[in-house]
């Protein structure tokens, strides 16, 4: 069974935005789902690139109200 957290940074700036959502993803454990909610595209951008250069980790993301939400999924 695969577990999801809700993580918002949205009143949180950057860099601290950046480096907390991937400290969140590097401690994911094997199964487990996360939801980041952003409101900075240029962070969601940096996220993106970090999670599609890590093996096992799936994402999907979506725009909504100048939100930006990712969801994560670690499989290895």
């Amino acid at each position: 069974m695969s577990s999801k957290k809700l993580i918002d940074f949205t009143d949180i700036t950057w860099p601290f935005n950046l480096l907390k959502s991937n400290l969140s993803i590097k401690q994911m454990q094997k199964g487990e789902e996360i939801e980041i909610v952003i409101d900075d595209p240029d962070v969601l951008q940096s996220l993106i690139l970090i999670v599609d250069q890590s093996p096992g980790y799936f994402f999907n993301y979506s725009e909504e109200n100048d939100l930006y939400k990712l969801v994560i999924k670690k499989n290895g």
